[in-house]
This record gives C-alpha cells, structure tokens and sequence, in this order.
C-alpha cells in the first residue's frame, strides 16, 4: 500500500559574478514549507537563508520571483524591514568643522568615503523581477483559453485520461514503448508534451478501435497543428532556463517569439501573442532590466 505524500519545496537560488567576469548560479537551500504559505513565514525562512550564508540585505541587487501575490509581499515586507532599520546620514552643524579636518589628509578622506558609501548601501532597496519564463507561461495559458483551443485540449485530455487506464496503458507501453502523458497546469510545457505524445502513439490508439481513444480526422489534424504552435514557445521557455541568461538574450527570444507567433497567425497564436504583448509592458517597467539591456 502507498500514501501519497505532498511536500512543499521552497527553493532559493544565488546569482553572481565571480572574479573573472563569470556568471555562477549556485543553490542556497531548498526549504520544506510545511504548508505555509505567508509573505511572514517566507520572509523569514529567506532571512535565515541569507544569516546562514552571512549574506547582507545590501548586498542583494535584485530579487527574482514568480507572480505569486505572497511572493511579492515577501520582498515589500523585507524592504519595509530595513527601511524602519536605516539611519539616515546626517551631520550636526557643530561637528561640521572637525569633519573637514579629518578629511585633511587623504587617507582619512579615503576612510570616510569607504564609511560613507558603506552606510549608504545599507539605504538601498531590494529590487524585484517578476521572472519571464513564468510571465511566458502566463501568457501561453491565456492563450489557450481561446474557445476553439480549449474545446480541442480537453477532448484530447480526456483521451489521454483513458489511455493512462492501466489495461490500455499496458499495451500501449508493450507495443509502442511508452505511455501517454498527462498535462499538469503548474508543469511548464505539460500541453505541448501531451500533444506531441498522442501524435506520436496515433497509429497505435488507432489500432485498439476503442472509442474513449478516438478522434475524428480532422481532430488528428488540429493536433499536429497544435503541436507545431506550441512548439516555439516550449524550445523558447527550455532555452529561457539556461543558467547564462542574460536580459539582452531574453528580450531576443522574446521578441523572436513574438514574431513566429503573429507569421504564424490563427486565433490561439494571435491569443498568446496580444497577451505577450501586454505582460511585456509589465517587465519594460523594471529598472535592473531595462539597465541591463
């Protein structure tokens, strides 16, 4: 007998640039949520994170999340946080004069500065990215919300529910070598990988003649045309997961995407593509990225 057991992860990744100009992406932790889901536990399971590593909140450019409302609370809350820890660099008139005499010398000017520009770190503000892959994604489910397309991914969803029945699985697996796959909406590419994998076991659900498997001529047709729309956005979104990725590279997949899209037309294209289109002015907004490109 097997329990089913859902574990919630939480994991934390860290971004640099070593000392010869290389970008490094290591992993921090990977924490077990325990089923909370607060922007106030978040916050403080990412503090005790960054304490183990002795990571300093100044230290820190930029934050990249998903579009989880608590996840966009956690970063708020951390700035609101150090903005009630800041103290303000101010100078009383009196000491004004001792200040310009300790900075006769340039070592004691050297001193101050490197004082100066450590305090004002501590005032900058953690800046949030919302993440493209997941704005992609976004975008690609609004774009099969379209009437047409969601009619079809059902049907072949229900299909590829009696497919996975363990007698017609078994033969499936024993006469083709694999099985039919299930979407999973918080699985990224999910559709596509299902789409693809009824084309590619077509002449064998063919050749059972069970009528839960069956589709019509021109369903097998609207399925491979599906396939080849979803084929862009998923080679873009695995190559949008690479670890060199750099803002300018994002911006070019993007808009290449967009391309195909609008060359491509047909209702579930010109779908994904408006919503693209309206998420792109959403991540144009960000300072770090627009610096970056």
């Amino acid at each position: 007998m097997h329990a089913h057991v859902t574990v919630n992860y939480f994991a934390i990744n860290v971004r640099f640039v070593d000392e010869n100009n290389k970008t490094i992406t290591r992993t921090l932790g990977l924490k077990d949520t325990q089923a909370h889901h607060t922007s106030d536990y978040l916050q403080k399971l990412v503090e005790g994170v960054l304490e183990d590593f002795e990571i300093k909140k100044e230290q820190i450019l930029c934050v990249v999340t998903d579009h989880a409302s608590n996840m966009l609370s956690t970063i708020e809350k951390m700035n609101a946080d150090e903005e009630g820890n800041k103290q303000i660099l101010e100078f009383e008139e009196d000491s004004s004069a001792s200040i310009g005499e300790s900075l006769e010398t340039e070592e004691n000017a050297d001193i101050f500065l490197d004082y100066f520009v450590e305090e004002a770190l501590k005032l900058a503000t953690i800046h949030h990215m919302r993440c493209a892959v997941h704005t992609l994604q976004l975008a690609i489910r609004d774009g099969l919300k379209d009437r047409h397309a969601a009619t079809l991914i059902g049907k072949l969803r229900q299909v590829t529910v009696a497919a996975r029945a363990p007698k017609t699985d078994a033969i499936l697996k024993r006469r083709a070598g694999k099985a039919a796959i299930l979407e999973q909406t918080t699985r990224w590419g999910s559709t596509y990988l299902m789409v693809k994998r009824l084309l590619e076991l077509k002449d064998f659900i063919e050749e059972m003649d069970n009528e839960n498997l069956a589709l019509t001529a021109s369903q097998w047709t609207q399925t491979k045309e599906l396939e080849n729309l979803l084929f862009h956005p998923f080679t873009v979104t695995k190559r949008l997961q690479c670890d060199d990725l750099t803002p300018g590279k994002f911006l070019l997949e993007w808009k290449s995407l967009l391309y195909c899209l609008n060359k491509n037309g047909g209702l579930i294209a010109e779908g994904i593509a408006s919503s693209m289109m309206k998420r792109e002015s959403l991540l144009l907004e960000n300072e770090i990225l627009l610096a970056a490109i």
